[in-house]
């Protein structure tokens, strides 16, 4: 991943692609200290043993921060299994399913704009979306409760906006460090434990904070 050549970064041969799905195991707050833990404790130039554990760590930022801003099945998962304080184990098939489509899924909507279509929530998808994805019209889709939450811009499927709001969209995505704007608050509660020190999920500013 490009980072600005000042911090001279040094690779340590992590992917960010889901290569190991066996590592790919989020879960409730434990698992959410070991991958803060992980990731503020590693060393450059780390040993075979302990590339595992950081690909682990990062794969844990990748589907319990990432993933539920573009997915509510992801958000819900994520949700229970924080609010459970669930063992940490792998997604199911279903998750999956639409961590691959996510891309794809936002096509329609994008489509939709262009064809005036976005608004209206009985407006139909194509046939193969309720077969692979269960979703049959744009409030399945984009709807208060629908699938996706945020989409991918393609300039050629935005043939509806104009090139000023196209523009204005790209500058203020370049301008964004702390991940999507107006991003859904995805629920989760507070640890209440004053004598604890481990970061808690803060719902105001979306990140951690110490209680």
């Amino acid at each position: 991943m490009p980072v600005p050549t000042f911090l001279k970064a040094q690779s340590c041969g992590i992917s960010n692609g889901y290569d190991r799905r066996d590592l790919i195991t989020p879960g409730g707050y434990i698992a959410l200290n070991d991958m803060i833990f992980t990731l503020a404790t590693f060393q450059d130039n780390p040993a075979v043993t302990d590339k595992k554990n950081i690909q682990r760590g990062c794969y844990r930022v990748m589907t319990t921060i990432c993933e539920p801003c573009r997915l509510r099945t992801m958000q819900e998962e994520m949700k229970m299994r924080i609010t459970e304080e669930m063992k940490a184990h792998e997604l199911s098939q279903p998750l999956w399913s639409d961590i691959g489509a996510w891309k794809h899924l936002g096509v329609p909507a994008l489509e939709g704009h262009r064809d005036g279509h976005t608004l209206d929530s009985s407006y139909e998808l194509p046939e193969h979306f309720a077969d692979r994805h269960q979703l049959r019209n744009m409030s399945d889709l984009i709807g208060p409760n629908g699938r996706v939450m945020l989409i991918k811009s393609n300039r050629e499927k935005m043939a509806g906006f104009t090139t000023v709001e196209i523009d204005e969209l790209t500058r203020k995505a370049l301008k964004r460090n702390n991940g999507p704007a107006d991003r859904v608050d995805p629920g989760f509660q507070p640890q209440h434990n004053a004598t604890s020190d481990v970061p808690s999920i803060s719902r105001k500013g979306g990140g951690a904070r110490r209680k």
